[in-house]
C-alpha cells in the first residue's frame, strides 16, 4: 500500500501577513505619509493582544532606500519588528516596486504587484505551519467583539455553531469574512487644527495628525455606522484556513481546493460541479458579537478641506474628520443624526455629530492597548 505524505505539523493556530513601509503614499500619489514605524508597532501590539500567534512583516520601505526625497523616515521597520522576539514577529526585507500606483478606475488601472507578490509568498512560505492566516494592512484592526477577547476563541465559536447547524450536518467555515468601511480620524484625539492649518485654495485646511500621548485605534474609533454595518465598500479582508484557499488576492479567495477540482474530481469528492465558483464555505463575522473590521485609513491634509464648515453641515457626509455623537446614540443609517426634537447631534462648537464610538474598542481595548505600549516602551514621532 502506498505511504501517504503525512502533514505539516502545525506550529501556529492564526497568524497575519502584511506589506507594509515606513514612508507610503496613496493611488496616484495623493498624499504621502511617513508614520509607518508609528503605525505599524501599534498594529503589532494590539494583534498580539487579540489573540494572533504570529505576524510576518513584508517591509517594503526597503524600495525607498535610494530614494531620498522619497524616503522621509529614512529607515526600515526593523526598528519596530526588533522590539519583539522572533516567536512572535519575522521580519522579511522586501525591496519589490509598484510598478503602477494608480487610482482602481480608468483605462491604466493601478496595481499593486509588490504587495500582491508579498501577500502569495506569505502563504505560500508560512501557510503550511498555521490553521489560519490572514493578510491585511496595518491601518485594518481585527477586532473581537461582544463577549470574546481573543480572536482564536472567535474562530473556534464559528466553526462549532456552524457545524451544528441543520442537525448537526452543517459545514465547516473556512473563510471568513470582514466588511469595511474607512472610520473618521476624532477631532479631540487629534494635534490641534490651528497648529497645522494652511490654506487649500481660498479655505481652510490641517494636517490631521495622531499625536504622540494617543493610538491610532483610539484616534480612528468613530465609525459611520453602529454594527452591523449597512454600507461598506467592497474592499473585504478574510482570514482563512491555508490548507483550504491555494491562492488568495487582497480580498478574495480566488482558488480554494474545492474550485481547483475538474467536474469528474468533484463527483468523487461527493458534491455538485458547477461551473461558477459557490462559496458554502464562506462566513460574514456577526459584528456586534463575534469581530468587526476598524479600518484607520490615513486621510491627508487636502481632504480637509474647509473643514471648519463642512463639519457643521447637517449633511454630515462632507466631513471627513470625526465628531462623534453623545453616548448611547446609534447613528441613523443614510440620513441626518437628528434628536427627537428634529434637531442635528452638535458637538460643544457646533459640529455636526457623525460616528459611532464602539464601547467595546473604547473601553477596553484602548486601555489594554496604550498598557502594552508603555511596557513595550513606544517609539515616538
Amino acid at each position: 500500500k502506498e505511504e501517504q505524505p503525512t502533514k505539516p505539523i502545525k506550529k501556529h493556530d492564526l497568524v497575519a501577513c502584511t506589506w507594509a513601509s515606513s514612508y507610503y503614499e496613496t493611488r496616484s500619489g495623493f498624499s504621502s505619509h511617513d508614520d509607518g514605524q508609528y503605525r505599524l508597532q501599534q498594529w503589532i501590539e494590539f494583534h498580539l493582544l487579540s489573540g494572533f500567534d504570529h505576524v510576518y512583516i513584508y517591509d517594503n520601505s526597503y524600495a525607498f532606500l535610494n530614494n531620498t526625497e522619497k524616503n522621509a523616515a529614512r529607515s526600515t521597520l526593523k526598528d519596530v519588528t526588533d522590539l519583539y522576539s522572533p516567536n512572535q514577529v519575522t521580519h522579511v526585507p522586501w525591496p519589490a516596486k509598484i510598478c503602477n500606483n494608480n487610482r482602481g478606475t480608468g483605462d491604466n488601472k493601478g496595481e499593486r504587484s509588490s504587495q500582491y507578490a508579498a501577500e502569495s509568498s506569505c502563504r505560500l512560505r508560512f501557510g503550511a505551519h498555521t490553521k489560519w492566516i490572514a493578510s491585511f494592512d496595518m491601518d485594518e484592526y481585527l477586532i473581537p467583539m461582544g463577549n470574546f477577547t481573543n480572536m482564536k476563541d472567535v474562530l473556534s465559536s464559528v466553526e462549532e455553531k456552524k457545524k451544528k447547524e441543520n442537525g448537526g450536518d452543517g459545514y465547516e467555515p473556512k473563510v471568513l469574512i470582514f466588511t469595511s468601511y474607512p472610520a473618521k480620524p476624532r477631532l479631540d484625539f487629534l494635534q490641534d487644527p490651528n497648529l497645522t492649518d494652511f490654506t487649500c485654495g481660498s479655505k481652510k485646511c490641517f494636517q490631521p495628525i495622531v499625536p504622540n500621548n494617543v493610538t491610532y485605534l483610539q484616534t480612528y474609533n468613530c465609525d459611520k455606522e453602529k454594527p452591523p454595518r449597512q454600507e461598506t465598500k467592497p474592499a473585504e479582508k478574510q482570514i482563512y484556513q491555508s490548507d483550504f484557499v491555494l491562492l488568495h488576492f487582497v480580498h478574495y479567495s480566488a482558488i480554494t481546493v474545492n474550485s481547483a477540482l475538474g467536474p469528474d474530481e468533484t463527483r468523487q469528492a461527493g458534491m455538485n460541479y458547477i461551473r461558477r465558483a459557490h462559496h458554502k464555505h464562506d462566513y460574514k463575522f456577526d459584528e456586534e458579537n463575534e469581530a468587526i473590521m476598524l479600518h484607520s485609513r490615513a486621510i491627508s491634509g487636502r481632504q480637509t478641506f474647509n473643514w471648519n464648515n463642512s463639519c457643521k453641515l447637517e449633511n454630515t457626509g462632507a466631513c471627513t474628520i470625526g465628531i462623534p455623537l453623545p453616548s448611547g446614540i446609534a447613528p441613523t443609517v443614510g440620513g441626518q443624526n437628528k434628536d427627537e426634537n428634529g434637531d442635528v447631534y452638535r458637538d460643544g462648537n457646533g459640529y455636526a455629530c457623525n460616528c459611532y464610538v464602539h464601547e467595546n474598542i473604547e473601553n477596553y481595548w484602548v486601555p489594554r492597548l496604550e498598557t502594552a505600549l508603555k511596557e513595550r516602551g513606544k517609539l515616538n514621532k
